[in-house]
């Protein structure tokens, strides 16, 4: 890792799966699904993978659909 952006993102996705290790899956199961997710859009912003809602919500909050 040669960017600050990079080690900062993957500094985040570590965080994120260190907190997964502190939720009860049976009872929150959630809770662990939001911390992958932050996992996933961290090293989607260092790989550049462009996540599907992303899109969505640049599209809704630019343009006047459906009205």
């Amino acid at each position: 890792l040669t960017r600050k952006r990079h080690i900062n993102a993957v500094k985040k996705a570590i965080n994120a799966l260190d907190d997964i290790k502190t939720i009860d899956l049976n009872n929150s199961p959630e809770l662990a699904s939001e911390n992958l997710r932050i996992v996933a859009r961290e090293i989607g912003n260092i790989t550049n993978v462009i996540d599907v809602e992303e899109i969505l919500d640049d599209i809704f909050s630019n343009f006047c659909i459906g009205k």
